[in-house]
């Protein structure tokens, strides 16, 4: 006996490939053979880049002898391996390629640099098509002859043996290929005072004078810097919230500080602030903000609810039906109010029959 095993002839095409960034690209499939009349099943896949668990399946179709798949709009992230599968058993691969300028990635916009130490800037960058060229300025003009510069592939070192006095100010870097070019500024200072936090809200706040704030901060000054927590009643002297001190390293870059909580010594109306300090002065303060810590304020009201069936358990509050209607009717107002600075939560006191509807 004889066995012959007849494979399709697939072929998986794309046009245009390399495509430009933000324009649209066309993945055909194509499957022929002589000897099995179709139709075949088929997809085309977006392969994973570390594991066949990343596989993506883009489209399918269940008739015919090929299959068109369009990706609108392409970035950088489309680039990589296509595949064409006819069965599920065999198929064809292909490699897209995305043309686009410089990108820079992971760079701090400020290095801060005693006099006499060290310094290098690494600067990296993704691009497609290869080569980039790199060029550096200083202040829009010569870069000093104290500085160092080398260049790679992707990336290029500015560095300073020993920074002097005139080596600070703004360095500007700019990546070329053939799809465009990209800059970036970079500035290298001395060690000085911290920059103002800015964007200091209140997010919640409760009765027990718990008060939720958030807040960004603003350079550091290339040191090590602490947010002090200041409150005080209004026209008095600002006091720090003891025991509440946030340490940002040196190395942070603009950190965001959310779901910070603090409790205020006893309720009145306040003015908050946030005090950022490092070894230099003057320390800077964020924005004032105003909040009111008050008694717990209970509000009653009627509910009409007419989408549940009344019955007596639900008089016994304890019973499961009731347990279940009240988890409902908590967890849809506070879906309504939790916006509202202030809202604590809601409680079920009872429920009874007001006709149509009960409550």
């Amino acid at each position: 006996m004889n066995i012959h095993i007849i494979v399709p002839d697939i072929t998986l095409t794309a046009y245009p490939n390399p495509v430009d960034e933000g324009k649209n690209v066309t993945l055909t499939c194509r499957v022929t053979s002589d000897q099995i009349p179709g139709p075949f099943h088929i997809d085309i896949i977006r392969m994973g880049d570390r594991s066949e668990e990343n596989d993506r399946p883009l489209s399918h179709i269940n008739d015919g002898l090929g299959l068109t798949h369009r990706l609108d709009r392409v970035s950088p992230s489309d680039a990589g391996t296509y595949r064409c599968e006819v069965g599920h058993t065999t198929g064809a691969n292909l490699s897209l390629s995305v043309n686009y300028a410089p990108k820079f990635f992971a760079m701090k916009d400020k290095h801060v640099v005693a006099k006499g130490d060290p310094s290098a800037f690494l600067v990296s960058v993704t691009a497609y098509p290869l080569p980039v060229e790199f060029s550096w300025s200083k202040d829009g003009g010569r870069v000093p002859n104290t500085a160092i510069i080398t260049y790679d592939e992707l990336q290029t070192t500015l560095s300073f043996p020993a920074v002097t006095e005139t080596d600070y100010g703004l360095y500007d870097i700019t990546a070329t290929t053939s799809k465009g070019s990209s800059s970036a500024i970079i500035q290298l200072a001395a060690e000085s005072a911290p920059e103002r936090p800015y964007n200091l809200t209140v997010t919640r706040k409760n009765s027990h004078r718990y008060v939720t704030l958030e807040w960004t901060a603003g350079f550091n000054g290339g040191l090590d810097t602490t947010h002090t927590v200041q409150y005080r009643k209004v026209d008095g002297e600002w006091v720090d919230l003891d025991g509440h001190l946030v340490t940002e390293p040196a190395n942070s870059n603009h950190p965001q500080y959310t779901n910070m909580i603090f409790q205020l010594p006893k309720k009145g109306k306040y003015n908050i602030r946030i005090r950022a300090a490092n070894k230099i002065q003057p320390a800077a303060s964020s924005n004032v903000i105003s909040v009111t810590i008050e008694d717990a304020a209970t509000l009653y009201g009627r509910l009409p609810i007419t989408n549940w069936d009344y019955s007596d358990y639900l008089q016994n509050l304890s019973s499961p039906s009731a347990v279940q209607l009240c988890t409902e009717v908590r967890s849809e107002l506070g879906k309504v109010f939790h916006a509202i600075i202030g809202y604590e939560k809601s409680e079920c006191d009872h429920f009874r029959e007001i006709g149509g509807s009960f409550a």
